[in-house]
């Protein structure tokens, strides 16, 4: 984000995380909020 452009990996990481924290009914409300934190940042800039 201070290079210019958006890094988006770690945003990726953790809604992947997410995501297959559901598919198996294990909850990952701290990798949540850090997929919701970091894609705020990524879109302030």
């Amino acid at each position: 984000m201070h290079r210019g452009s958006a890094d988006i990996e770690t945003d990726y990481l953790n809604e992947e995380i997410c995501r297959l924290g559901r598919m198996h009914g294990i909850p990952t409300p701290v990798n949540k909020a850090i997929q919701i934190l970091t894609s705020r940042a990524i879109k302030q800039g």
